[in-house]
């Protein structure tokens, strides 16, 4: 009896510890899961779309007092009606980790205006549909830097934006493509973990 015991504490101990090792590889894999799909960049439309786009990410030297640019941009591209794709991008004068608004701001650098906020744009194939400009609205058009690493040069953090589309944009001229978005547009709970590339 003492045996038979012995013999299914060692099995039920063998199980146990097959499960465990188990569970270490699926969190293994998870983690190996997470790093290989490293950047992305994705939000909620209009609190009904998961939406998510090819991240990119550039940081541009434009000279004088903004020398530290930061352009985070997303394309989706329709596979079933291509070549329609969206974009959205979002330029600030980075400054490190922190909030940035992204409602809109005009700038004068050497003579040429330069505006750092959100901006969306359709577009068929390389012709322009529509274009979408954010609201004046700062706690609508918000992005979070969490974390930035010089080593592997990616940026990551939060936004939310809400855009509406141009006036001119809001009747198709005969022969062009319909715009399929609605006149105003509401990304919320965006995350974003970009590979930067940096043109200073």
């Amino acid at each position: 009896m003492k045996d038979v015991l012995l013999g299914m504490t060692a099995v039920g101990l063998t199980g146990l510890l097959l499960l465990g090792s188990c569970d270490l590889l699926n969190e293994k894999r998870e983690v190996n899961e997470q790093e290989s799909d490293s950047t992305y960049f994705r939000a909620t439309l209009n609190d009904q779309e998961e939406w998510s786009a090819d991240p990119r990410g550039v940081f541009v030297d434009n000279g004088g007092k903004f020398d530290h640019m930061l352009s985070i941009s997303g394309d989706t591209i329709h596979q079933n009606s291509f070549p329609y794709t969206e974009n959205l991008i979002i330029f600030v004068n980075y400054h490190g980790k922190g909030k940035y608004n992204i409602s809109g701001k005009k700038f004068i650098v050497n003579g040429s205006p330069l505006i750092t906020g959100s901006s969306y744009a359709e577009l068929d194939g390389d012709v322009l549909i529509s274009e979408y400009h954010p609201i004046d609205d700062t706690t609508a058009n918000q992005m979070t830097v969490t974390t930035y690493d010089s080593t592997t040069g990616t940026v990551g953090g939060t936004f939310r934006t809400t855009v509406v589309v141009d006036s001119a944009d809001r009747e198709s001229e005969p022969g062009e493509p319909p715009r399929r978005r609605p006149d105003t547009l509401r990304f919320t709970n965006g995350k974003f973990r970009v590979k930067v590339e940096d043109q200073r």
